[in-house]
C-alpha cells in the first residue's frame, strides 16, 4: 500500500511539471506582434492584464522584457546593456563627471519616442542612480551606504 501511494505521488508530480507554465496569453495580437519579431520563443514567459501584455524572454543571449497593447502594439522594452553601448555623448560625460564611481547596473528602455538610461554607480560609501532620456543625466537617487 505504501509502493501505491509513492507511486501516485510520483505521477502526480510528474503530470503537474509537465503542464506548461508560461502559456501563451489570450490576446492573438499581441503573440504575432512578438513572434514576428523575435520568432516562437518556447521560453517567452506572458503576463497579460487588460491594459496589455508583458514578456519576458531571452534574445540571442540577453534578457529583455516588453511590453505590448492588446492590439499587439510595442509599448516600449527594458534590457540591460554594458556601459559601452550607452551613447558617447551620455558615457563621457559620466567619465568626466563621476570618476570615483563604479558603474554596477544599466539599463535601456526603448519606446516610440525614444530611448532612456537608467545607471547605477557605486563606492564604499554611496549608491547613486542617474536617468537621461536626452543628452544629459539627471540625479534621482542616493543612498549611503554606511
Amino acid at each position: 500500500m505504501k509502493q501505491f501511494f509513492t507511486l501516485v505521488l510520483l505521477a502526480a508530480s510528474f503530470f503537474a511539471k509537465s503542464t506548461p507554465v508560461n502559456s501563451k496569453p489570450t490576446e492573438p495580437a499581441a503573440v504575432q506582434a512578438f513572434e514576428a519579431a523575435y520568432g516562437k520563443n518556447a521560453n517567452a514567459t506572458w503576463n497579460c492584464t487588460p491594459s496589455g501584455c508583458r514578456v519576458q524572454f531571452e534574445h540571442k543571449g540577453q534578457y529583455i522584457t516588453a511590453v505590448y497593447s492588446q492590439t499587439g502594439k510595442l509599448r516600449f522594452y527594458k534590457k540591460h546593456i554594458l556601459s559601452t553601448q550607452l551613447p558617447t555623448a551620455l558615457q563621457l560625460s559620466l567619465k568626466n563627471r563621476l570618476n570615483a564611481y563604479w558603474i554596477s547596473d544599466v539599463q535601456e528602455t526603448s519606446a516610440p519616442n525614444g530611448a532612456t538610461y537608467v545607471i547605477t554607480l557605486e563606492n564604499a560609501s554611496k549608491k547613486i542612480t542617474l536617468n537621461a532620456s536626452g543628452g544629459t543625466w539627471q540625479q534621482t537617487k542616493t543612498i549611503s551606504k554606511a
